[in-house]
C-alpha cells in the first residue's frame, strides 16, 4: 500500500542531468489497462495507466522541440522543488539541510540530487544519508515519481472534491 500523498518525497537521482527513474518502460498509451472503464471514470487512472517514462532536462531548459521529442517518445519532463546545487557546493551538510528546507512535508516535494560515484560527487553519499536519515525521521516517505504520482492520484480521486 502507497502511503498517503501528504506522506511523500519524490526523489531523482541523476547522472549526466537526465534519466529514466521508473522501472516500468511502456509508453503511458502502450501501458495496458488494469480496470474497468467504468473502475476508471469513476477512481481514477489505475497504476498501470498512470506508467510514464520520466525525464528531467538538463538545467530545467526544455524548448518547445525537447518538447516535441519527449512527447513523440513518452516521456514527461519533471521538474524539481528542492534542489541544493550539488554539482557546485560540495559540503554535504549544507546540501542535506538545504535540500530538507525546500521540501513540503504537507503536499511531497520533488528532490534532485545528482548520483554520486568513486572519485565524483563523492559529497553527495554523505548529503544523500544525511537527507534520507533526516527524512525518516520526519516520517516522511521516499517515493520514486512514479509512486508519488499514484499516490497523488488516488488521494485526489478519494477526496469529496473530486465526485
Amino acid at each position: 500500500a502507497l502511503p498517503p500523498w501528504n506522506a511523500g518525497v519524490g526523489f531523482l537521482a541523476s547522472a549526466c542531468g537526465n534519466v529514466q527513474l521508473t522501472r516500468s518502460y511502456a509508453p503511458p498509451s502502450r501501458a495496458p489497462s488494469t480496470s474497468s472503464p467504468s473502475a476508471s471514470s469513476s477512481s481514477g487512472p489505475s497504476g498501470a495507466e498512470l506508467a510514464s517514462r520520466w525525464f528531467r532536462a538538463p538545467h530545467a531548459d526544455a524548448g518547445p522541440e525537447m518538447h516535441r521529442v519527449l512527447q513523440r517518445h513518452g516521456f514527461t519532463n519533471v521538474l524539481c522543488d528542492s534542489f541544493a546545487n550539488d554539482t557546485i557546493i560540495t559540503d554535504p551538510d549544507f546540501i542535506a539541510s538545504t535540500l530538507l528546507s525546500l521540501i513540503d512535508p504537507q503536499g511531497g516535494s520533488i528532490v534532485v540530487i545528482h548520483t554520486p560515484e568513486r572519485g565524483f560527487r563523492e559529497h553527495n553519499f554523505e548529503a544523500l544519508r544525511l537527507f534520507l536519515q533526516a527524512v525518516a525521521d520526519m516520517n516522511l516517505s521516499v517515493l520514486s515519481v512514479s509512486d508519488l504520482t499514484r499516490a497523488a492520484h488516488a488521494s485526489l480521486s478519494r477526496s469529496p472534491s473530486s465526485s
